[in-house]
């Protein structure tokens, strides 16, 4: 196959979207399962022919919102979801699309293709089946939050598995469509579980790796990192590898939930981790990707771009592939850490030292309204494109209580490592402050430890935050 064949699922508005469907399904022979990091221990390693050299871009497709999914390709089809709410079926011949199914919001995660069926999630809450041939709704499954994680099957027990914001993971029967159960965590889960001989292996915003026994739903282990895991953890020999927060990368023992050995970046890892036989490669918001050796469990190269690497890379012979904010998608040599090409995409990829948040609240209820305080992580979306958290960042909460009061700090202090909409509810509810007469909400997010941007000012409204 051409390079240039190779290099056709870039999808505008998108850098980790270009990760998994550059290589996926590339290689002779259709596979009947195609998922997220290619494979259920989220290896993110391909056998396939890969891309030495970019000859030219063949097409792009352009949805009417940022494209935050990773496509998954099958047989002659990339499918991939976008933030205008559709999952697309998208020729791969042609760029043209062959079909769109309509969510009531965005969706973020990749798809699972299964046979002749596409599953994939959404931030309306619902978890959905699809035809493969004409995107035609075979059934759905509601959450009790939003479903951004990537599922995983067990094609033994007929079994999808998905994590919500509500906390949950959850094991759904996909020829019943019923629940077989949920396991509940401390926090929002954004991270997409890997599956491993009958273990399921997840992080949360609490800050636990948790391990899940996939037929009955009961916890193995959990480890503790220092802040909250959106990576999604990758599956190697006797070890779970998945970055924090924090700013580290953790080994853990598969066993026995164990830290075997902790590799540090300069700024927090959200990136899902690629693991060959040798190395380990991740992404940071330092802008850097590091290249780990397993033996040594020491970083040996580090490849800088001009801003946050939070996408996940993918690894084919001896490259490895990868996006940036910086607008760039990168392929790196591993021996050497030199890079090989790069192609420069259309997305703008924002990032802010911090955001002046106006949140109008409209109901009068004991404690901000749930259903509301999403609006609040939403704006902070739009300027960090960065799901919901900022680590490293404070978040301060204003409120006004009538029109004719001024505005009024809400202590404490909420720090960068819980997200906008539960930190308010939490910090409301502390304080027993009723919303009957709150009639503005206003969140001012402040640099704490991040040092990637210069000092800046922030306006709204005549209200200011300095960075």
């Amino acid at each position: 196959m051409k390079n240039t064949q190779l290099f056709k699922y870039v999808t505008t508005l998108s850098l980790t979207a270009m990760l998994a469907a550059i290589l996926n399904g590339c290689s002779s022979g259709a596979p009947q399962i195609a998922m997220f990091r290619g494979d259920s221990n989220h290896s993110g390693v391909y056998q396939t022919e890969g891309v030495a050299q970019l000859e030219q871009l063949k097409w792009k497709f352009k949805t009417e919102d940022s494209v935050n999914s990773s496509p998954v390709v099958l047989d002659d089809t990339v499918y991939v979801g976008s933030h205008d709410g559709y999952v697309y079926a998208v020729d791969i011949e042609t760029g043209q699309s062959r079909w769109k199914f309509k969510t009531e919001s965005k969706v973020g995660g990749s798809p699972l293709i299964v046979g002749e069926v596409v599953y994939v999630g959404s931030d309306d809450r619902n978890f959905y089946a699809l035809d493969k041939t004409s995107g035609e709704e075979l059934w759905r499954f509601a959450a009790g939050g939003s479903v951004y994680s990537a599922p995983a099957y067990d094609p033994n027990k007929k079994t999808v598995f998905f994590t919500s914001t509500d906390d949950h993971l959850y094991a759904i029967n996909t020829e019943s469509a019923t629940e077989r159960w949920r396991f509940k965590t401390g926090g929002a889960i954004y991270s997409s579980p890997a599956l491993h001989q009958g273990i399921l292996y997840f992080g949360s915003h609490d800050g636990y790796v948790y391990a899940v026994n996939a037929d009955t739903g009961q916890e193995v282990w959990r480890f503790k990192t220092n802040a909250p895991v959106y990576s999604s953890p990758a599956v190697k020999g006797d070890t779970v590898y998945v970055g924090s927060e924090d700013g580290n990368l953790y080994a853990i023992n598969l066993k026995t939930g164990q830290e075997s050995w902790t590799v540090a970046a300069r700024a927090a890892i959200s990136s899902s981790p690629a693991v060959t036989d040798t190395h380990v490669f991740f992404g940071s918001q330092d802008g850097r990707l590091y290249a780990v050796d397993l033996e040594k469990r020491q970083t040996v190269w580090k490849y800088k771009t001009h801003d946050w690497v939070s996408a996940s890379p993918v690894v084919n012979g001896e490259l490895v592939y990868f996006g940036s904010y910086d607008k760039h998608f990168y392929t790196v040599e591993i021996p050497t850490g030199k890079l090989r090409w790069q192609f420069r995409t259309d997305g703008k990829a924002a990032a802010a030292a911090f955001l002046l948040a106006v949140y109008p609240v409209q109901r009068a209820h004991g404690v901000v309204d749930q259903l509301q305080l999403p609006m609040i992580a939403a704006a902070i979306r739009m300027v960090f494109h960065h799901q919901t958290t900022i680590a490293g960042f404070d978040f301060t909460i204003l409120h006004r209580v009538g029109q004719s009061q001024p505005l009024q700090r809400l202590p404490p202090v909420v720090r960068g490592d819980n997200p906008p909409p539960e930190a308010a509810h939490q910090a409301f509810h502390r304080r027993g402050i009723g919303m009957r007469q709150v009639i503005e909400v206003k969140i001012v997010v402040t640099q704490r430890i991040m040092l990637l941007w210069q000092p800046t000012v922030a306006r709204f409204e005549g209200l200011q935050a300095n960075a």
